[in-house]
């Protein structure tokens, strides 16, 4: 009679063949065959992706690399964005710096600089509010200059006791070539976080001043409307508020104000969030009694929700620039009359995409456009002319040499009579996000394009 362990081992005698074909099996006390259950899934093999051909790039534009000089504060950290606005009138520029903390954090400060004999571009001052202030007041955060006159926004001031109210800070170059403080303006109409002196623009005794959130008669339901503010200097020098300047469909949250542009008695104020971002720029001029009113709206040739038409304004004599640059695009406009201003141009770059923010910001002198775009490791500002048949065609670019360093290279630039000035408010050369500007040759437009 066999034993139990006799049958188990004449069971695996017999079964050698199942074992040997890899299948595991285990038994029961009665000694019934069960096969081990399989797993329940296997890992999958991904196939390898076929490769695209990449698109061809279109050819970049000839690039104008006259660069004369790069300017950088004698004191420098990361994130203090020296560059950040920029100006420019004869021999004479201001730079914001508005996070310098040499004197408290995020206090600011503006570097004036003159052209000296040598060509050699020599800091002559640097600009701080006078009195005491707080920490993080933006001063710098706008800037413009004529002559002998700075005018320098602090858009975080606490102006008349106010939180974030505003202000903007005037200073008088004397007779020995000194810079001075001479007036700080506020709002009459004063309100907490109206950002008064959001952008600034003069032009011989008039000044145009933006409001990017100042509420419209304090009304919760106009709330960051924006506005912006006429001022006047009087015989005796000082700067007079004239007016309050609002559009008249201006809305909650258009934050009209945020970029201004001044030319003679034609005052441009841009509206980005007017509309559902579609965005506006609104024409204001003072009528016979010298009352300012809006004389004219401006839009794109084709509005959309989220463009952001009047994100940039500039104007020169009789033309207007808009900058649209959630479109990659700017607009501009050429007066006929009074109060009416016909849209006559599209201007564009090639070498954009869609991230390339062109339009970001513009300016205008004569027959040459400057529209800036700002693409990582591309950023660049754009020379566009005008030909003798009134077409604008672009016909270089300015790029820093050191391009690889750019930040924001053309986060505001100036076309003066002789150069172009241009800010790079992210440049990290030295420091991260440190800042520089950077002056060019100016192209000379040739004279049968005028």
């Amino acid at each position: 009679m066999l034993s139990r362990n006799n049958i188990i081992i004449f069971l695996f005698t017999c079964l050698g063949l199942v074992i040997v074909a890899g299948i595991n099996i285990t038994a029961d006390y009665k000694y019934r065959v069960v096969p081990s259950p399989l797993p329940k899934s296997y890992p999958r093999v991904a196939k390898p992706k076929k490769q695209q051909p990449e698109a061809p790039k279109p050819p970049p534009p000839e690039k104008f690399e006259n660069e004369l000089a790069k300017l950088v504060p004698e004191s420098i950290d990361c994130n203090r964005w020296f560059g950040s606005h920029v100006a420019a009138d004869g021999n004479t520029i201001v730079i914001s710096y508005h996070g310098d903390s040499t004197i408290g954090e995020d206090i600011g400060s503006a570097y004036v600089y003159e052209l000296q004999p040598d060509q050699s571009w020599k800091h002559v001052a640097t600009l701080r509010p006078d009195e005491r202030v707080r920490s993080n007041r933006r001063y710098g955060w706008s800037v413009a200059i004529q002559r002998d006159t700075i005018f320098v926004g602090g858009e975080w001031d606490a102006g008349a006791n106010k939180s974030h109210c505003g202000a903007v800070y005037v200073y008088q170059r004397d007779e020995t070539g000194q810079w001075s403080f001479h007036q700080k303006l506020t709002p009459s109409h004063d309100q907490n976080s109206q950002l008064f002196g959001s952008d600034v623009s003069i032009d011989g005794d008039l000044a145009l001043i933006g409001s990017s959130q100042a509420w419209l008669n304090n009304d919760r339901k106009k709330r960051d409307a924006g506005a912006a503010y006429i001022f006047e200097r009087n015989k005796e020098g000082n700067w007079i508020e004239k007016t309050m300047l609002i559009g008249e469909n201006t809305k909650k949250n258009d934050q009209l104000g945020a970029c201004v542009a001044l030319s003679g008695n034609t005052a441009v104020v841009g509206s980005r969030h007017n509309e559902v971002d579609s965005g506006s720029a609104y024409v204001f001029r003072p009528d016979e009694e010298g009352n300012w009113k809006q004389v004219a709206i401006l839009k794109a040739a084709t509005p959309g929700n989220g463009k952001q038409f009047g994100n940039s304004v500039a104007i020169h004599g009789t033309r207007i620039l808009v900058g649209e640059w959630r479109s990659g695009t700017a607009y501009l406009f050429e007066e006929e009359t009074a109060s009416k201003w016909n849209f006559t141009a599209i201007l564009k770059s090639n070498a954009q995409n869609r991230n390339g923010h062109f339009g970001y910001q513009v300016d205008i002198r004569d027959d040459m456009a400057a529209i800036g775009t700002f693409t990582q490791g591309n950023d660049a500002v754009y020379l566009f002319r005008r030909d003798e048949q009134g077409n604008w065609n672009k016909f270089t670019r300015l790029q820093s040499i050191d391009n690889e360093h750019a930040g924001v290279f053309g986060s505001d630039f100036d076309i003066a009579n002789n150069f172009i000035l241009v800010g790079d408010e992210q440049e990290y050369s030295n420091y991260r996000s440190g800042g520089a500007a950077y002056i060019f040759e100016k192209p000379q437009v040739e004279e049968d394009s005028k």
